[in-house]
């Protein structure tokens, strides 16, 4: 059963990482550029510490899935509302925490994050939501 459980885990999140990522650097370094590269300092697309960031998104996405793929998500509004409020509490504390440490940290970078938060965590929810059924794993909380 375990192991079944760590099989479903390792699916959902690496299916969910490799979209969310692509996501992720569409949103950064293709829609938005002017926003993120003009502006205090931030490395240039072709200076990106690439293994980073894509450990970045893992450690984000990893996370909630981890937290997030035992509770049955039998509406697509549970789903968001569980998939926003980690993506608010992780992104979130970190763009706000950049916000008030960095200085000249612009404001409308923090706007765009949180614009990315929204746009994510609704495409995420939707993953959540269709994948529920193929991922389904049963409300058993011990540690066998």
């Amino acid at each position: 059963m375990r192991t079944e459980l760590n099989l479903k885990f390792i699916l959902k999140a690496t299916f969910v990482f490799i979209i969310y990522t692509f996501l992720s650097f569409l949103w950064h370094n293709n829609i938005f550029p002017y926003v993120y590269f003009n502006s205090i300092g931030l490395a240039d697309i072709s200076d990106q510490n690439i293994w980073a960031m894509n450990f970045a998104n893992a450690l984000l996405v990893y996370g909630l899935v981890y937290f997030t793929m035992k509770i049955n998500y039998s509406s697509f509004l549970i789903c968001f509302k569980h998939t926003l409020f980690y993506l608010i509490s992780a992104y979130g504390f970190f763009s706000f925490m950049n916000y008030g440490i960095i200085r000249d940290f612009p404001l409308e970078i923090l706007i765009f994050e949180l614009l990315w938060i929204i746009s994510s965590g609704t495409i995420l929810s939707v993953l959540f939501y269709l994948t529920g059924t193929i991922y389904r794993v049963d409300n058993d909380y011990s540690e066998a």
